[in-house]
């Protein structure tokens, strides 16, 4: 039996979990042959993928999606480990199935493993992200994380390259202040504007030793006399609608490090590892389905005059009450007419 990585490898291509464990592939034997419909869409997909499918000189042209899709084909004919072990990365959740009917392959077995557990991983960042989201949402609709103030506060330097720099000494006196503030909390608001000041100060001068750090070759300090010469020593002032684009690329990228992850001082647990963030939506849509598969609604065209029994008036799984009320009356008036003529039939 000839090892996974003497089997259909070129060179230089990826090479999977199980041959590094030295591993050795066998035939498809292991699985059932004949055509599959999962197969089709399996190696389209793989093609359509960043799957390197065969090595190429670089003056050869670009593999068409057909001949990428022949050469899938062929490996996956010839061994379905070797297969696996060029293409594990690539397989979606449905490809699973194709392969789920060995019998006692341990390679197989192996794959199978690798790959539940990069799904289930991709399940879960996807779950994660989708959860930071809804918080950010309920967040910009509560307005404190997200409001200008708080934002400054975790990004000083940020906040003046934006927005800051900008605003004239009376619209910085401005910022928001609560007119019931106590003693205690204007002390601890300006404990904290100091904090923000200390803050951008430490960010200005990490930020300038990156500057000199860069400024190394002598292109870039052409460059910068040229600017001083064409710009003059005066800023330019940006009008008021370059300014709402300044606060609003402010805002996504405050919004973007959120959902990444990289706001230090905030708890991710509380919002990761909680059911509650998840997509309010879809739990709507799922808590209104399982609501409508409790009841037992019935399509009313009309009420009964006497006991308002529903009339049922379409294929409802709910026609059983009115089937057996109506049922119910033909026996009352089948009855009814069997004593009348059994009446009349004495007389």
């Amino acid at each position: 039996m000839a090892s996974v990585s003497e089997l259909g490898r070129d060179a230089d291509m990826e090479v999977g979990p199980l041959e590094a464990q030295g591993a050795t592939a066998g035939s498809s034997a292991c699985l059932p042959s004949g055509a599959d419909p999962l197969v089709e869409n399996m190696i389209r997909r793989i093609a359509d993928s960043e799957a390197r499918i065969k090595n190429q000189s670089r003056d050869e042209p670009d593999l068409t999606t057909q001949q990428k899709m022949d050469i899938v084909r062929d490996i996956l004919e010839k061994s379905h480990l070797t297969f696996l072990e060029r293409f594990w990365k690539y397989l979606a959740e449905e490809d699973l199935e194709y392969f789920q009917r060995m019998q006692n392959c341990y390679e197989l077995d192996f794959y199978m493993k690798e790959i539940r557990k990069r799904l289930d991983n991709a399940k879960k960042k996807t779950g994660v992200k989708n959860r930071r989201y809804e918080a950010m949402q309920r967040m910009l609709q509560d307005g404190s994380y997200f409001s200008e103030e708080e934002m400054r506060q975790r990004d000083p330097l940020l906040y003046e390259q934006h927005i800051g720099q900008f605003l004239d000494p009376e619209e910085k006196n401005e910022r928001p202040a609560d007119p019931d503030m106590s003693l205690s909390q204007l002390i601890m608001g300006q404990i904290e504007e100091k904090i923000i000041e200390s803050k951008l100060a430490w960010q200005l001068e990490r930020e300038d030793d990156m500057f000199e750090e860069e400024e190394d070759s002598e292109e870039e300090e052409e460059d910068q006399e040229d600017n001083e010469d064409a710009g003059g020593s005066g800023e330019q002032v940006p009008s008021v609608a370059e300014q709402a684009i300044l606060r609003a690329e402010f805002l996504h990228t405050m919004q973007e490090r959120f959902l990444q992850g990289d706001d230090e001082e905030f708890d991710y647990s509380t919002v990761d590892d909680n059911a509650e963030y998840d997509n309010v939506v879809l739990r709507g849509q799922d808590e209104e389905e399982r609501y409508f598969d409790d009841e037992e609604p019935c399509d009313v065209e009309d009420m009964d005059e006497d006991d308002g029994a529903c009339v049922v008036t379409s294929g409802s799984r709910s026609m059983d009450q009115g089937t057996e009320k109506a049922q119910v009356k033909d026996r009352s008036v089948e009855g009814t007419e069997s004593q009348e003529t059994g009446d009349m039939d004495e007389r």
